[in-house]
């Protein structure tokens, strides 16, 4: 039901995309920001693997010796949910999200802008990769045990038959900061190109909307604490907001700069 609900947004986003057409300037370009994003992804995606490599997985005596008392008082309320069908549906809802952008790039292309397509769809996948590689980076860093595991509700049977599978990797939400990183990049992108309207409005809403049920899916169904959604939900917004920002035409980029050095990113936005 999900993708069949994805398909039919995603043609009428395409038909009403592709009818608006030529009626504003396109906003966007490729600059130097371009020869950083995608190595930068890269380099962050070759790293986390390298670590991965190292991480030893979850053995059955640190199952047991879990308490869920140690856990802060913000965080407690997830251990004892578990329910594998929110799971899937929120491998569902992420997969929509993901896919509803594609829907104003092929736009662009109906509406004969080819150079604009390319331009929109180089920004998406770097908006993707960075998330996603940044996401992997942290889970494979941290290491934070899932909710779940800390059940008392559960058997240990239940839980040890989980122990193959990526039980460590809670902070912070994958699936959470792509859907809500491609839900701030669709609905930036068509606020910037199509103007403020009653139309980019309901992007907004419609996009965060689902974007924050797959967070809920994910506390729902014991795979994330509050605050991994949370930290999902900034850091994938934060990235398809800035992206698009990176990209912008005009004087706007002239205030934002990008300062990379050894271990860290710093962007610095001057006013005036």
């Amino acid at each position: 039901m999900i993708e069949k609900g994805c398909f039919v947004i995603g043609l009428i986003f395409m038909l009403s995309i592709s009818l608006k057409g030529q009626e504003n300037n396109f906003p966007y370009k490729l600059n130097k920001s371009d020869l950083v994003l995608l190595p930068l992804g890269y380099a962050i995606g070759k790293y986390s693997n390298s670590k991965q490599q190292q991480v030893k997985p979850l053995e059955y005596s640190e199952l047991i010796e879990l308490d869920y008392k140690n856990i802060n008082f913000i965080d407690r309320s997830a251990v004892h949910n578990w329910n594998n069908e929110l799971s899937n549906l929120s491998d569902k809802t992420r997969s929509t999200a993901v896919k509803l952008p594609i829907a104003l790039i092929v736009g662009q292309a109906m509406g004969g802008n080819f150079n604009n397509t390319f331009t929109l769809g180089l920004m998406y996948v770097e908006t993707i990769t960075l998330t996603s590689e940044v996401a992997s980076l942290v889970k494979t860093l941290a290491q934070r045990k899932r909710p779940y595991l800390y059940s008392t509700q559960l058997s240990m049977e239940e839980k040890a038959a989980t122990l193959e599978y990526n039980v460590t990797n809670s902070f912070f939400s994958g699936h959470t900061s792509m859907a809500f990183t491609s839900a701030v990049f669709l609905s930036k992108t068509v606020t910037d190109i199509y103007g403020k309207s009653l139309f980019s409005k309901s992007v907004w809403i419609a996009s965060l909307s689902l974007a924050s049920y797959t967070g809920y899916l994910r506390y729902e169904a014991g795979r994330h604490f509050p605050t991994d959604i949370l930290m999902g939900a900034f850091v994938g917004s934060a990235i398809g907001y800035l992206v698009p920002v990176l990209h912008k035409s005009g004087e706007t980029n002239k205030n934002l700069n990008v300062e990379l050095s050894l271990g860290y990113i710093r962007l610095i936005y001057t006013i005036g």
